[in-house]
């Protein structure tokens, strides 16, 4: 899902017992290569996690509300409660790693 507001994006997290959000710019070459990345990982390795996107270009009180200081930024949200914070450079891997356990064991998996 892609959010236009502030309060989507807030309602999305809160509605989700596992969400993440992938906040970029629209001047990032790293975040447009890197979402797709973002997107396939969620579907084959975490299904259940709700994915949101987000400009700070169109929604630049994102940038306050989750001290974002970098893009592109992931925020792992696990029953609206932040758990991992990924900012401009990480690996998928590295991502996939810090998602694993808490995923596993709130899903049962």
């Amino acid at each position: 899902m892609t959010a236009d507001t502030l309060s989507q994006i807030e309602a999305r997290v809160a509605g989700s017992e596992a969400a993440l959000l992938y906040a970029t710019t629209s001047g990032c070459g790293v975040c447009v290569a890197l979402k797709p990345k973002v997107r396939d990982l969620l579907e084959n390795r975490f299904p259940q996690m709700a994915l949101v996107e987000a400009e700070l270009d169109a929604i630049p009180e994102i940038g306050r509300r989750y001290k974002l200081t970098a893009v592109p930024t992931v925020i792992v949200f696990f029953q609206s409660k932040e758990h991992v914070r990924k900012a401009r450079v990480f690996g998928l891997e590295e991502l996939a790693d810090a998602i694993e356990r808490p995923y596993r064991l709130l899903f049962n998996e």
